[in-house]
């Protein structure tokens, strides 16, 4: 599939002048852009692309802070060939096309480059934000990252396969690739040099953050304890959901010795497929699971190997998980050699899974529930309150109109069945939301296709001589 990305800049002019380029292009290559295509615009030898694009932005509203929208389409080598002239003309149409069909009613200039450093064919879209008919900004919709991928990947399906290859794991700009790049010649000099002498290396706020959520990814078995060691890290996060239904999450480091030392004034925020595959939540959930089929395999192992790893794994700080909280609630499953037999009491025919405290009148029908504190707690702490409330539990009287009834541990084959049924109930729900997917993409290809609206007609636009370059004789 073909690489996207959309932004918004209230400098419609620095937008368009960045994608123009002066002189050179990037990392020494000679060309700027190769091909330049317009959409319900003049040539540029006719008349610059700010000026005809001024005309709209004066008529926008106040509210419409955003002159115009820039979008990023990257093509692999798969799909388009950067040492092919075909090829590269073929871009532009792509971009071209692009323009005319999710944008309708805009201006839009389309520059296809080969100036990156990796060398791939690639457009840089500039969209006119006000619409030529309605002088309205664009839709909510014509904003969003899923809009613009899913109409490029249409669009570019028609010209070539789309490559489905692997997502990118470690998502880099170009500023922090250049930093990254400068800290490898910094390590270099250093070697070198005295421990005193040595240079400072370049800090990047987002590996960092990469950094921080590895570690946590690495010991975390759920989505709670997971956010719990990024606070530890003073890391936030906060799981989001799209109007799709689907769920991502949005990373803030919020380490403030840091951001003193950088003299930071933004946020230092970023969704996590903006990071890379390895951090989306997709990607986390997938982690999750095998660390929790490992813990299962360890907790039911009766190799005292297999034991001693796991304390030595996740002898940390644990949410407060004891036996007869709902293990459901946090995906935590309990050592069976430690978990006692809980004590079902049944009081007027009600059962309340709680240890009971004996109280004034033992013959009264009400019993006190002592819930247990939710707190952190550690693997020995845990042990050592087990066999605690053991000891108690022998020298305690049940109330005479109390009913005991002790329910049989969960077995291996039980515990197993549960896990095959929530496997079952999150297959079924994925259909759904797969599904509902389809359908979106289906409405929206239909209500695109049924519009039969025409292009702007700009036969009657002429250029006024008189007034030299100071505007267009409309």
């Amino acid at each position: 599939m073909a690489y996207s990305r959309i932004t918004g800049t209230r400098n419609g002019a620095g937008a368009i002048d960045y994608a123009r380029g002066k002189g050179k292009g990037h990392n020494n290559k000679k060309v700027r852009n190769m091909v330049i295509g317009e959409v319900n615009l003049l040539p540029k030898s006719v008349a610059p692309y700010e000026e005809q694009m001024q005309r709209y932005w004066n008529k926008a509203s106040v509210k419409n802070k955003n002159q115009v929208r820039r979008i990023v389409q990257s093509f692999s080598r798969r799909e388009l060939n950067p040492d092919d002239p075909d090829d590269i003309q073929k871009a532009n149409e792509i971009g071209i096309e692009f323009s005319q069909r999710a944008y309708p009613g805009h201006q839009a200039i389309v520059f296809t480059q080969i100036d990156g450093e990796s060398g791939l064919i690639h457009n840089h879209v500039i969209v006119n934000n006000v619409n030529m008919e309605t002088n309205y900004g664009c839709s909510d919709e014509q904003t969003k990252f899923q809009y613009v991928k899913w109409w490029t990947n249409k669009v570019a399906g028609q010209y070539f396969e789309l490559d489905k290859g692997q997502h990118t794991h470690d998502k880099v700009t170009q500023n922090e690739r250049r930093k990254r790049q400068e800290n490898e010649k910094i390590r270099e000099e250093n070697k070198s040099l005295p421990p005193e002498k040595q240079k400072k290396l370049k800090y990047i706020w987002k590996d960092d953050l990469k950094e921080r959520i590895s570690r946590a990814a690495d010991v975390a078995y759920s989505r709670e304890y997971f956010l719990i060691l990024l606070e530890q890290m003073d890391v936030s996060a906060e799981i989001r959901q799209r109007k799709d239904g689907t769920e991502y999450i949005v990373y803030t480091l919020n380490d403030e010795e840091k951001r003193q030392q950088e003299n930071a004034v933004k946020e230092w925020k970023a969704k996590g497929h903006k990071l890379g595959a390895d951090y989306d939540l997709e990607s986390l959930d997938k982690r999750f699971s095998k660390a929790m089929d490992k813990m299962g395999e360890l907790f039911h192992s009766t190799d005292e190997e297999g034991r001693n790893q796991l304390r030595s794994a996740y002898d940390v700080e644990l949410p407060g998980m004891l036996a007869d909280t709902d293990k459901s609630e946090f995906g935590y499953i309990v050592p069976k050699e430690h978990v006692k037999q809980t004590v079902d009491v049944k009081v007027k025919k009600k059962q309340v899974k709680r240890k009971v405290e004996r109280t004034e009148s033992p013959g009264t029908e009400k019993s006190s529930v002592k819930q247990e504190e939710k707190k952190p707690l550690l693997w020995k702490d845990y042990l050592a309150m087990q066999q605690e409330q053991e000891r108690k539990r022998e020298h305690e009287k049940v109330p005479e109109k109390t009913e005991v009834v002790k329910c049989p541990v969960e077995t291996t084959d039980e515990a197993a069945r549960r896990r095959k049924m929530a496997v079952m109930q999150a297959q079924k729900s994925n259909k759904a939301r797969k599904k509902a997917e389809e359908e979106k993409v289906r409405t929206h290809r239909s209500t695109f296709q049924n519009d039969k609206r025409p292009l702007p007609d700009l036969s009657n636009i002429k250029w006024n001589e008189d007034k030299g370059n100071d505007g267009l004789g409309f």
